[in-house]
Order: C-alpha cells, then sequence, then structure tokens
C-alpha cells in the first residue's frame, strides 16, 4: 500500500510535470506578458486552481527540485513548509526525505 504522502508528492510532481509540458515554463508569448497561468502544483489530486506567476517567479521556483508552486492555502504543513506566499501563489518546499527524494528524482530540469 502506497503512502498518503508517497501519493501527495506525486500528485504534486505530475502538476508539475503539467506545466511544464504544456509549454507554461518554456512558451516565449509567455516571457513577455507580467503573469503567466500555471497549474496549482498541490498535493490534492482533483485541484483545478490556476495561479498566476511571472516567469522570473516561476523560474526561482523551478530552480529547487523540492520547490513546487500552490495555491494560497494549499499547502500541507504535515510534510511541507512555505517558503513565500502572496495572494497570487504561495511557494512549498517538502521537508520529508522521501517526499524530497521523489520531488528531486522526478525533476524534469535536472
Amino acid at each position: 500500500m502506497t503512502d498518503w504522502r508517497e501519493e501527495e508528492v506525486v500528485n504534486e510532481v505530475d502538476a508539475r510535470e503539467r506545466n511544464e509540458t504544456y509549454g507554461r515554463a518554456n512558451d516565449p508569448r509567455l516571457m513577455l506578458r507580467d503573469r503567466a497561468e500555471y497549474f496549482c502544483e498541490c498535493g490534492y489530486a482533483p485541484c483545478d486552481s490556476l495561479i498566476y506567476l511571472s516567469h522570473p517567479e516561476y523560474e526561482d521556483v523551478r530552480s529547487h527540485a523540492t520547490y513546487f508552486a500552490i495555491a494560497p492555502d494549499h499547502e500541507n504543513p504535515e510534510f511541507e513548509a512555505v517558503i513565500a506566499y502572496n495572494d497570487r501563489y504561495a511557494v512549498v518546499e517538502k521537508l520529508l526525505e522521501m517526499p524530497r527524494r521523489i520531488a528531486r528524482d522526478t525533476d524534469p530540469r535536472k
């Protein structure tokens, strides 16, 4: 049986992958806009919230394999810490070793 923490981080990794795959992170047209639309990268699988980050903000999150950009108040304090927070999005970092390992091992930019 899969640990619930593993399921949550896999959901976050899937959302991160969607943001990368759909070109939001690399679309030159979005780089010119003040803010672009991204999927919330929280651990709640049915979440369909959208968040808005500038290209530099998104790149800052992506520069850390264990960081995820989420909608405000979507964090799970049992195994992640809020690193940054504003009215548009929050950045969380995985705290426990297993979620950190999964986040690092699946980082599309490694």
